[in-house]
């Protein structure tokens, strides 16, 4: 009766179900008449067996009307969630004082009766360990119930009894305590209890951080003791939102189970549980931009870059001065609360792919949903992209997430996912709508709602008792529509507080395998094409990229077509006899595919930049592009040399002008071209995979190149510019696709860059007008050309750990014409901002003529392996150079396929190549800026003969003197390139005019003989 006298008070009070808290007795305690709840009660008990015992203490007043307290935390919450009953807590009898007032159950008096009660009328397993402890008895507690046990456990004053069970309580636990300052006797009594701490981080007078950081330090300093300390947060310094499986389960689920293992000794118990949650430091090279860019001033770094000067958990709050490095690499000094990480101009308003009501979204896609702008985070920070997802590095137990705010409205969101979901799930169809569809196939671990009315002022606001544990955070922004207007969630700083876990990482080298060996100038130099120049024009240099559409190969929309491959020699002029030359001839000519099929294109009415099977479908779906890897499975197949191939798999038609396949005439295929300016990077991702091999573990061997012809060499599509930060998150997405780390994505990396004043502005991707104005085309020197070039070849040997592969840049130069814009009219025109740097003392090709060869001879000495000027000719072959488009007057003539016009750029570049194209750099003696450069090369089949290029890396018609450090022998020549007599000028030199050489910026070369000696670049390892 009296049992149901109290349910009826807890159903009363908890406003919940009576059934789920049948298991409990309630039971009166002693002659001080203590009441408690046990569990389980005596009739859901094993006959005759012996429980371990656990006595929890909440600490407040738990009669009558608040008895209901008791179930917001600690064990008894256990119960109302319907948390025990068949779990291993049933193996332990629980028993729940009630304290009439708050400190009442304090005194030694009350514990003794406790324990008599328990150990004489309860089935208690009361075996004893080597110090006469009871090894399966612990006290625990809460607020004021913890320094009620601590009490019990340690009291050494006299009065209220002797402390009958001192040093027998084996397992003690305190989730925060008292200022009070114990004795050395009360430690004493601790000395060999098995104790944890855990305290919240408050100014509370009673439950201060320091001296509960002082009793544990003093215990830990006890002989045989086990303390540890833990500090966490608690919402306004009380327990409402810290309960019992939140403060023992960080890792969340069925771990709540592991403070019964704790006390039973039973294998499974997780020790990282007990852990100090402190700030993770987050890098920018620790981030994933899934949206598109990173670099760009306003950048996700933005949401970390006060991390040195704030830590909100702990009250500091204020945000000072930071020095990071900026967009362009350069340090500088930031304020965290200022800077914004959610691109705001131009194109980037693509970031936020999708669309709620049908809305065709940038590229002429249908992105359902609210996907948002995404960025994924590795707090491993293990730039190895490979390694790093072979062994999956170090988790870390998230506790807090902390946002600062600015927002004029309330209500926008920033959502937090565990991505290592996305990395182990296990089911490759799942994977990419995971990827790409966080909104609707991932439930956030966290969510930071803004306040709004903070734009001014700034607030943090938070989420804690987090419990979760993982490497790779997802978070994804989106945008809100509002009346009239669209609003997001702008956090200016983020802050995560957690711990790594204890498992090892693997760290991995940051790349391994030999540099490649330097190729000569020759072999690294090469030109853009869209049309056939003749080869006696092309054949100046060694490698020619030639654009190619998608549809060229797929000009119909017949079904009946649909698997087949249309050859439509109609595009191809020439072709046959065109192609004909460059294979025997040791040239590298390769395609660059890129564009959409034309049967997409016809299903929407509209033109379609992606080549995906149809539209509306997602795009970040592999298998949404099997007419992708098919096309390009059809092009090793025709155009690579596997002479194992038996034709079954031939799937060409309208061939007849060259029918067959393993032609051997492309060592190389590019599979785009700057495909980066409209599709994310999931879409990019999804491409490569289909292109490479199909995702063969599921679609088998008939798409992809890697299927059709093993010895192709695969170019990533080109990309805008040299962003390194992009290919690390499309490798990432496509290893996580495939499931696979081991086939190797691409042999060449691919990206453009043009060498403009408005890199050292801004470097903004897809800039305003107003930051264009008078911006064009930048002197190579000035731009840091010879170092960023190395850079970028080395980030992709230590992303990739494989030094086999080439990096190259596909598009540089300039336009011939050489005004720059003045104003925004102009630049609404697509006026170039690519203008030719005019060097003082020549017109506008020949200051392109020397710019041009100082460009190649500083990436000819670096790590690149390849480059390839745009372009062999201007725009519908224009003569004139005349028209201000951007790029349309970029080539070296005009008028026919033979360039009946050829400009003076031409001609330099034919001299120069002729003249030392068989030179391999040797060493690089002089790099300095806009001074001297001094490059050493020999000739590759006569290591004997040696050539020294000297410059001064200016334009302005400066010059220097200087004495070379330069050894020359008799007969060595100086020769100079003269525009009129398109050939050099060539005098004979002697040591002595070494002395006090006069450099200009013109670039002079000097031959000469030399005792072998070679000090190769190549085996130099930064």
């Amino acid at each position: 009766m009296r049992s149901l006298l109290i349910l009826s008070v807890l159903v009363l009070f908890c406003n919940t179900v009576s059934a789920q808290y049948y298991g409990m007795d309630s039971v009166t305690i002693g002659g001080s008449q203590i009441k408690a709840l046990v569990y389980p009660a005596a009739g859901k008990r094993v006959p005759g067996k012996k429980y371990a015992l656990m006595i929890h203490y909440g600490g407040v007043a738990q009669a009558g009307s608040r008895l209901s307290v008791l179930f917001t935390a600690g064990f008894s919450r256990q119960v109302m969630n319907n948390r025990v009953q068949g779990t291993i807590a049933d193996s332990i009898i629980h028993v729940c004082p009630l304290a009439s007032s708050p400190g009442a159950l304090k005194y030694p008096s009350m514990f003794n009766q406790v324990m008599d009660y328990c150990l004489g009328s309860l089935p208690i397993d009361d075996a004893k360990n080597e110090n006469g402890m009871y090894k399966f008895v612990c006290i625990d507690g809460i607020g004021q119930g913890a320094s009620d046990a601590w009490d019990n456990l340690a009291w050494y004053t006299g009065g209220h009894g002797d402390l009958k069970y001192t040093g027998k309580v084996s397992h003690a636990i305190f989730i925060s305590i008292t200022n009070l300052y114990p004795g050395a006797q009360a430690f004493a009594n601790f000395q060999h209890t098995n104790t944890r701490f855990l305290h919240e981080q408050n100014t509370d007078k009673c439950c201060q951080y320091l001296p509960a950081q002082a009793i544990s330090s003093k215990l830990a300093e006890m002989p045989g003791t086990y303390s540890s300390f833990i500090m966490y947060n608690m919402a306004n310094n009380g327990f409402n939102n810290v309960t019992w499986d939140s403060v023992f389960s960080p890792l969340g689920n069925d771990t709540v189970t592991n403070i019964y293992r704790w006390l039973l000794n039973r294998s499974g118990f997780k020790t990282q549980l007990f852990f100090s949650s402190a700030k993770i430091k987050v890098y920018e090279s620790s981030l994933y931009d899934l949206s598109g860019r990173i670099n760009h001033t306003d950048r996700p770094f933005n949401y970390f870059d006060g991390f040195e000067t704030v830590d909100p958990k702990n009250g500091d709050v204020k945000f000072s001065e930071q020095m990071v490095l900026d967009e362009l690499g350069k340090p500088k000094l930031v304020k965290g609360d200022t800077t914004n990480p959610v691109p705001a101009s131009g194109r980037d308003a693509s970031y936020f792919y999708g669309a709620e009501n049908g809305d065709l979204a940038f590229g002429g896609y249908y992105f359902p949903g609210k996907r948002g702008r995404c960025i994924v985070i590795d707090l491993a920070n293990d730039p190895s992209i490979k390694h790093a997802l072979i062994t999956h590095g170090k988790k870390f137990n998230i506790t807090d997430v902390y946002g600062y705010e600015r927002n004029f409205e309330p209500g926008d969101s920033l959502y937090f996912y565990n991505f290592d979901k996305v990395i182990e799930e296990t089911d490759l169809r799942k994977i990419p709508y995971m990827i790409s569809r966080p909104d609707s196939t991932l439930k956030p671990f966290a969510v930071l709602v803004t306040r709004g009315g903070t734009s001014a002022t700034g607030a943090w606001i938070n989420v804690s008792n987090i419990a979760d544990s993982m490497r790779y955070i997802m978070v994804r922004n989106t945008l809100q529509k509002r009346k009239g207007y669209t609003s997001t969630a702008f956090f200016n700083e983020l802050v995560f507080y957690g711990a790594p876990r204890t498992e090892g990482t693997q760290r991995p080298i940051a790349y391994s395998g030999p540099l490649p060996v330097q190729k000569t100038l020759f072999d690294k130099a090469g030109i853009n094409t869209g049309v056939q120049i003749d080869t006696n024009v092309l054949g100046i240099v060694k490698n020619i990229r030639q654009y190619v559409n998608v549809d060229w190969y797929d000009t119909d929309t017949d079904p009946a077509t649909k698997n087949r491959q249309s050859f439509n020699a109609d595009f191809f002029p020439g072709y046959s006899k065109w192609n004909e030359y460059w294979t025997p001839h040791a040239y590298n000519h390769w395609l660059a595919v890129f564009g959409a099929s034309k049967r997409a294109g016809k299903e929407m009415n509209k033109s379609v930049r992606n080549n995906i099977d149809k539209p509306y479908a997602e795009p970040g779906d592999w298998l949404n592009y099997i007419s992708h890897g098919r096309l390009f499975y059809q092009l090793a197949y025709k155009w690579g040399n596997n002479t194992t191939l038996n034709g079954s798999n031939y799937r060409w038609f309208n061939d007849k002008t060259l029918s067959g396949y393993a032609q051997n005439w492309h060592p190389y295929l590019e599979l785009g071209n700057e495909d980066d300016t409209y599709e994310p990077p999931a879409v990019s991702a999804a491409k490569l995979v289909m292109a490479v091999n199909g995702n063969r573990k599921y679609l088998g061997d008939t798409l992809g190149i890697r299927n059709a012809d093993p010895q192709t060499k695969i170019i990533y599509a080109g990309q805008t510019y040299a962003d390194t930060f992009r290919i690390r998150t499309v490798m990432l997405l496509a290893y996580v696709m495939m499931k696979d780390t081991t086939t190797k994505l691409f042999d060449v990396f691919s990206y453009h860059d043009y060498s403009r004043s408005l890199d050292t502005v801004s470097n903004i991707l897809g800039p305003t007008y107003e930051e264009q104005l008078g911006n064009g085309g930048m002197i190579p020197e000035r731009n840091d050309w010879y170092n960023k070039c190395s850079a970028i070849a080395k980030y992709i040997w230590k992303i990739t750990g494989d030094t086999s592969i080439k990096t190259w840049n596909t598009e540089y130069g300039y336009d011939n014409f050489s005004v720059r814009p003045k104003s925004t009219q102009q630049l609404a025109g697509i006026w170039t901002t690519t203008a030719v740097p005019i060097i003082k003392g020549y017109d506008s090709v020949q200051s392109k003529s020397i710019a041009i060869m100082r460009m190649d001879l500083i990436m000819g000495a670096s790590q690149l392996d390849g480059f390839t000027e745009y372009n062999a000719h201007n725009s519908n072959l224009d003569q004139t150079n005349n028209i201000n488009v951007n790029f349309y007057t970029s080539g070296w003539g005009g008028g026919t396929y033979g360039l009946s016009t050829k400009f003076p750029n031409y001609f330099a570049k034919k001299w120069m190549y002729a003249r030392m194209g068989n030179y391999v750099v040797d060493s690089v003696i002089s790099s300095d800026g806009t001074g001297l450069w001094l490059i050493k090369w020999r000739k590759q089949n006569d290591s004997d003969s040696v050539m020294y290029s000297v410059w001064k890396g200016s334009e302005d018609g400066s010059k220097l003197t200087r004495n070379l450090p330069v050894t020359i022998s008799q007969g060595a020549t100086k020769e100079v390139y003269n525009f009129s007599k398109q050939t050099a000028d060539v005098t004979t030199l002697t040591q002595t005019d070494l002395n006090n050489f006069t450099v200009t910026e013109m670039p002079v070369f000097i031959f000469t003989r030399q005792n072998f000696g070679r000090s190769s670049l190549a085996g130099i390892r930064n």
